[in-house]
């Protein structure tokens, strides 16, 4: 029983450091679509990269400050970014700094 317990304890506990995080409005410097066989950067295949100015992370999120990336499936994300870079508008990110594709941090919503 007593180790249910610490096993379950454990368990719950997986989540505790990761920090939910965002950033202020950002001007999209360059978004990097990158390919679905991607050899040279095999992490990064399929997803899309967005450069921009460098932030601090609220929350103390451990992002990288200049770049994130979103999800193959997130194209609803993708076309948000597009469509803010094409009308030269900022946009907010968030984040959970659990999630990430080699340093760089995976878009959990944008604002824009």
């Amino acid at each position: 029983m007593r180790l249910i317990i610490i096993a379950l304890f454990s368990l719950s506990s997986i989540n505790a450091f990761a920090t939910n995080t965002s950033t202020g409005k950002v001007t999209i410097k360059s978004v990097v679509f990158y390919s679905k066989q991607e050899p040279t950067y095999p992490a990064h295949a399929g997803h899309v990269q967005i450069h921009f100015d460098a932030v601090t992370w609220t929350n103390g999120g451990d992002c990288h400050p200049t770049s994130l990336v979103i999800r193959p499936e997130d194209t609803h994300l993708v076309s948000s970014v597009l469509a803010a870079l094409m009308a030269g508008e900022q946009i907010s990110i968030a984040a959970d700094d659990n999630f990430k594709v080699n340093v760089e941090c995976i878009a959990r919503a944008i604002a824009l």
